[in-house]
């Protein structure tokens, strides 16, 4: 019998180019200028003007105008990270950049004539039969339009907001220089010796990264930097008129303010899950109580099997086949048509990541290193490429789903595998690890960002009430919620925590981001328990498939609500709670 070939590398030439230098590339990227310069001549005075008929026409050509654009911006992004240190690359990629950007920039018109359209008018196109295809898109408009300033207003707050603090905080902490034993390291290196077997290693790493955050000198600067990103929030309340500061986020993942803090109400009023595990944690360490540092400690026993990939796929595939055939079809022609890069080399981006839109086949990249972590990577990304797949039935405009529904797919499959994996181990030391470590994994991800949030809408709001912070009152607030967050079984000291809230990037760049992953997370769990306690699994997954097609063509409260009957209450976070129960009972 002929052993299986695996085509472990990406086909890009056969959906996309020879090269940057085909005649074929460089007419997409010219086509894509002429396409704007003539979406702009047809359009531009006259939106407001347009007939029913037109006006449909309109949002045809809008949604097909990228298209062009978006197959070159995407094959050079897959380029680059399979050689990341590709100067002509780089080069190619600055040059496509400044080619589109002009003309991104002519599109701005589009938001203040829509605004003249008005409210009323957006919502009457919304109901019409004939506009079903982009009716959430055209919602999304109208309800987006009193937050839409005018088009010389929109071009100087994008040149204020491109001079913010983002760059500014980048350029600076990747200068940061650790040691730990007299070696020098980088923050990510250091970050994960807090995972270290090795107790002593952990504090050491704390250590480093607290003596670096909180330098007194260091510690103004990103002071003075958070607290342009809270006068941030502030100006777009006063300029736009949002209701909160957490507002703007909120309206682009299409959920409502009540929604969220309902979220993250729910979560924090629940931190008692995760003080029940840190006490766990302890036991299994043999300690009487946790430090700062033992936080993130590991299991005490170590994994040592390996998963090569043609272990790792057979393991995926016999358990996906047996749950869901049309994701094992799907996955079985991924990698068939080459369209998963799986081993790591020099230059090679690290992490892994699903590529996909509407347009175009999906791609995902691995670096595969023979782990348990290697297999759920797998499923995880693979979820999220079967999830962009089943939505190619939207328009280009209704493709893409917010934030809090993205991860579905990928923490359904990761859980799916986690469950199969358990159940094949016979190891019971090997078990709790695996079960440890998930446990892990959901307390980061969703206790952990929420905590996250409830820090930084209290910065904010501060500041919205004209109380504005320093350095000092940002550590204060962090430290009273990780004690919250931790508990009282755990020590916390002050001096190895408050460096905390200076070292996530997301609060700089992109405030309030970090719910996505709590409510993705939810959200994925819930599915996943009404799965395991479904009588009929084929029923299920019919309404599973239905809900990732569906994409962004509507707002997720509709779709979980319309699909699986469940609403954004309190009462919508019982089935993960009860996930998360489940699996603590088995640490005992």
């Amino acid at each position: 019998m002929e052993q299986e070939v695996f085509k472990t590398e990406w086909d890009l030439k056969r959906y996309f180019y020879e090269s940057i230098k085909n005649e074929e590339y460089n007419k997409d990227a010219d086509d894509y200028i002429t396409d704007v310069e003539n979406f702009v001549a047809k359009y531009k005075g006259n939106i407001a003007s347009l007939n029913d008929e037109q006006f449909l026409k309109f949002y045809e050509d809008m949604d097909a105008l990228g298209k062009n654009a978006e197959k070159i911006v995407i094959f050079l992004a897959l380029l680059s990270s399979l050689n990341t240190q590709d100067q002509s690359l780089n080069k190619e990629n600055a040059r496509i950049d400044k080619k589109f950007e002009k003309a991104n920039r002519s599109l701005l018109f589009i938001s203040e004539e829509l605004k003249s359209v008005g409210y009323d008018k957006l919502i009457y196109y919304a109901g019409l039969e004939s506009m079903k295809p982009y009716k959430n898109p055209i919602l999304n408009h109208a309800n987006s339009l009193k937050y839409i300033l005018t088009e010389p207003e929109e071009k100087i707050y994008m040149q204020v907001s491109d001079a913010c603090s983002e760059d500014i905080y980048g350029e600076l902490t990747s200068s940061y220089v650790f040691e730990v034993d007299g070696k020098t390291m980088t923050q990510d290196e250091v970050r994960s010796l807090r995972e270290s077997q090795d107790r002593e290693e952990r504090k050491k790493a704390y250590q480093a990264l607290a003596s670096v955050f909180l330098n007194t000198q260091n510690q103004i600067v990103l002071g003075q930097l958070y607290a342009l990103v809270c006068r941030g929030s502030v100006l777009d309340v006063e300029l736009r008129g949002y209701k909160t500061v957490m507002s703007q986020k909120n309206i682009g993942e299409e959920v409502s303010d009540n929604t969220v803090n309902i979220l993250l109400d729910t979560i924090q009023n629940n931190y008692s899950l995760y003080h029940r595990f840190l006490k766990k944690k302890a036991e299994i360490l043999g300690l009487d109580t946790l430090e700062t540092y033992d936080i993130m400690a590991p299991y005490t026993v170590e994994d040592n099997e390996e998963y090569s990939f043609e272990k790792g796929w057979k393991l995926y595939m016999d358990t996906i086949k047996n749950v869901d055939s049309k994701l094992a079809e799907f996955s079985q022609e991924m990698l068939d048509n080459g369209r998963i890069s799986v081993y790591p080399y020099p230059g090679k981006t690290g992490g892994a990541f699903a590529q996909y839109s509407k347009s175009l086949p999906e791609f995902v990249l691995l670096n595969w290193t023979n782990t348990y972590s290697d297999v759920t990577t797998l499923a995880h990304e693979l979820g999220h490429a079967f999830h962009g797949n089943l939505s190619k039935v939207q328009t280009d405009m209704a493709f893409s789903t917010p934030l809090i529904l993205a991860e579905t797919a990928s923490i359904f499959n990761e859980t799916l595998m986690f469950e199969t994996i358990l159940a094949n181990t016979k190891d019971e030391q090997l078990k709790k690890k695996l079960v440890y470590d998930r446990l892990d994994d959901i307390f980061a991800t969703i206790f952990r960002q929420v905590m996250y949030v409830n820090f930084e809408r209290k910065c904010h709001q501060s500041f919205l009430d004209n109380s504005p912070l320093t350095y000092g009152d940002f550590n204060n607030l962090w430290f009273a919620e990780v004690c919250e967050l931790y508990g009282p079984g755990v020590n916390i000291d002050e001096k190895l925590v408050n460096y905390g809230w200076s070292s996530i990037p997301h609060i700089f760049h992109t405030p309030f981001y970090c719910y996505t992953y709590a409510f993705g997370n939810i959200i994925s769990l819930n599915l996943f328990q009404m799965y395991k306690d479904s009588t009929n699994k084929e029923d299920f997954l019919t309404k599973y498939h239905s809900f990732l097609a569906a994409g962004g063509s509507d707002t997720p409260e509709n779709l979980l609500r319309d699909i699986f009957g469940l609403e954004f209450n309190e009462s919508f976070y019982s089935l993960a709670f009860k996930h998360i129960e489940d699996l603590l009972e088995k640490l005992n």
